[in-house]
């Protein structure tokens, strides 16, 4: 007898079926069926046609989220923990975050066999997320960066919560995930059926509103083009300000199928900032050392003679800024 073909899984159904805990556990066992683990520690670079269109997206993500040295970052369903390595390439600090141990354990194999390539590299922080808490403190982190695995999460509300949370004034998240009838895929079905993964469709709006009400004030969406082809004339007409019909097909397309965004907290207002500052009315009550450490500018402005000294400057500027004159 022919097989019967499987009604289609609808990932809601999956994650109402069992609780956050389950889900969690669904993940380590997941990672623990992996067998060999070489393709994992090649990523992104581990088949051709694939690391294509998966190296393009990472691209815009980084970009996007507008790194610096030295920053801190969650890596935030962090798998076998390869882009923590890249991270950690670029100079950042980076916490390798996974609802499964063996997928960090996996991560710590990668980071013992192939170190970053340069002096001295810094391991990551490899921490377990029990699919509730991150356990960081408040306003310790300054981007999030989620590649391809947040559609896999059964509670999104939450986890956007935890994600502002723990960033920084300013800080970002940003993510490149699939696209918005991702669960129906062939491949998606497989996942959930054999293996209990959450396959979400990725629908923006929705995320954006989820993230608005867990305070998040502004989205940045990251328009996907893949890589179509021009022949000569379509090129000639594109740079003219004629967009090629192909090239407005593939940009609709990609969008509709990938999804790149950025979400931003914001930063505390003057008004907030000025009533957590130590009320300050003399120059005994002023840290000067501390207040030139904890502003370099002020500092470059006093060798140019700007200023006579760190006081002055907190008497006309600094106090009506927020900035602090003392430790808090």
């Amino acid at each position: 007898m022919a097989n019967q073909p499987h009604d289609p899984i609808q990932p809601q159904a999956l994650i109402d079926r069992h609780t956050v805990a389950e889900h969690v556990a669904f993940a380590d066992a997941y990672f623990e069926g992996r067998g060999s683990h070489n393709y994992l520690y090649q990523k992104p670079f581990y088949h051709p046609q694939d690391c294509a269109p998966g190296v393009t997206s990472l691209g815009q993500l980084l970009a996007g989220l507008r790194l610096q040295t030295g920053m801190h970052v969650l890596d935030f369903a962090a798998g076998s923990c390869w882009l923590s390595r890249i991270l950690i390439q670029l100079g950042c600090q980076a916490t390798s975050c996974d609802a499964s141990t063996k997928a960090l354990e996996i991560g710590k194999e990668l980071f013992a066999k192939y170190p970053p390539v340069m002096p001295n590299p810094v391991l990551p922080a490899f921490l377990p997320f029990n699919g509730e808490q991150i356990d960081l403190p408040d306003a310790s982190v300054d981007r999030v960066i989620v590649n391809d695995a947040f559609h896999h999460v059964p509670n999104v509300e939450t986890v956007l919560r935890e994600f502002h949370r723990i960033l920084k004034p300013n800080g970002m998240v940003g993510m490149s995930e699939p696209g918005r009838h991702h669960s129906q895929t062939e491949l998606s079905q497989f996942e959930m059926r054999t293996y209990n993964v959450i396959e979400n469709d990725f629908v923006l709006e929705d995320i954006w509103a989820m993230a608005q009400q867990a305070g998040f004030v502004d989205i940045e969406i990251c328009p996907v083009l893949r890589h179509p082809m021009l022949n000569m004339a379509q090129y000639q007409a594109c740079i003219n300000g004629q967009i090629p019909p192909v090239l407005n097909n593939a940009l609709i397309e990609d969008t509709s199928n990938h999804s790149i965004f950025f979400l931003h907290k914001a930063a505390p207002s003057i008004k907030d900032h000025l009533s957590a500052v130590p009320d300050i009315n003399t120059r005994d009550d002023f840290n000067a050392d501390f207040y030139l450490s904890q502003y370099p500018d002020v500092a470059t402005a006093l060798t140019a003679g700007q200023f006579i000294d760190a006081w002055d400057h907190y008497e006309q500027y600094g106090r009506r800024e927020g900035r602090l004159g003392r430790p808090s």
